[in-house]
């Protein structure tokens, strides 16, 4: 290599690394492995007495091993070539969901289910289950199974996560890596990872990384929880609501004048409260006088009645 950070062409470049030539022809292998417990997951541990690669070497292929499983931990364990597809899927924005089927002590109650699901506070951080469920109780082993889900690969997270809500781990697989399951698989055993695996694999993005022409489009009308009636009503105000009628015509008035009435009987009820009641006839056209003046008559022949009473003393003397 001339320079640092210089390329080369496979097809056209003869590439070597101390001296022995690198293989342009390699075959990309993709596995998922059974893995038993006692073993590490490490291509190399001269301090372990297993490793997983003892249980690949009929591959054929130098793998390596995406993530990592405890030596007490059993269950898939994806191995691989390619390295471009291994530190896509162990990175920790990929979130892959994983499966993990564990036996505890003791009979795990419905409040630990929730805070598992709500998230706990280890020391590294809050840690959640996407997933827990209780598959199992047996009380005369005093044992539970459940299942749990979560989408990151911290060391020993799901063992910690019981711990912190009160219970020990007797047993743990990984059953399930996204798409990729257990099923057919004893343990030691391995098998290719089918082509739909694969691309569901690289393609499984959680909600955060979307792109964004698949995220909901919240400016459209039809997210609006009222699209379905249109816009919104405004508030009707006190003073929008027309009459009905010619009759409630009065009440959208103003408050301070008096009631209308329907009819002309009634009209001497809008004028001034002081004023008497107007008269229905001539009969009672008396009654509206002046209460200082004298009461006057409806015929002529009562005017007598009305002069002055010296005038009347003074015919009746005659």
């Amino acid at each position: 290599m001339a320079e640092p950070g210089a390329k080369a062409d496979p097809d056209t470049d003869d590439i070597r690394v101390d001296g022995r030539p690198i293989r342009s022809d390699v075959r990309r292998v993709y596995i998922v492995l059974n893995k038993p417990t006692g073993f590490v997951t490490t291509v190399r541990d001269p301090h372990a007495e297993h490793t997983v690669m003892e249980l690949v070497k009929s591959v054929g292929e130098r793998l390596y091993p995406v993530g990592r499983l405890d030596a007490e931990t059993a269950g898939a364990l994806i191995l691989t070539n390619d390295g471009d597809f291994a530190q896509a899927l162990a990175h920790p924005s990929h979130r892959v969901q994983k499966t993990y089927r564990a036996v505890v002590r003791g009979t795990v109650n419905e409040f630990a289910v929730t805070d598992l699901r709500s998230g706990v506070m280890l020391d590294d951080g809050l840690a959640t289950a996407g997933a827990a469920t209780v598959v199992e109780c047996r009380p005369d082993d005093n044992v539970t199974i459940m299942d749990l889900t979560i989408g990151e690969g911290r060391k020993r997270q799901v063992r910690r996560m019981l711990q912190y809500v009160g219970y020990r781990v007797l047993a743990l697989t990984r059953t399930r890596i996204g798409p990729v399951t257990l099923e057919g698989l004893a343990p030691g055993t391995w098998r290719k990872l089918r082509a739909g695996e694969i691309a569901a694999l690289m393609e499984d993005q959680p909600p955060d990384r979307l792109d964004p022409s698949d995220r909901p489009d919240r400016s459209d009308p039809s997210a609006d929880r009222h699209s379905r009636e249109g816009a919104k009503p405004e508030p009707r105000s006190q003073a929008s609501r027309a009459p009905s009628s010619r009759r409630d015509a009065g009440a959208t008035g103003d408050p301070r004048s008096p009631r209308a009435s329907g009819g002309r009987r009634d009209a001497g009820a809008a004028d001034d409260p002081q004023a008497s009641r107007a008269p229905s006839s001539r009969r009672d056209a008396g009654a509206t006088g002046d209460r200082r003046s004298p009461r006057t008559s409806g015929s002529r022949p009562d005017a007598g009645a009305t002069g002055d009473r010296k005038a009347s003393r003074a015919r009746g003397s005659r």
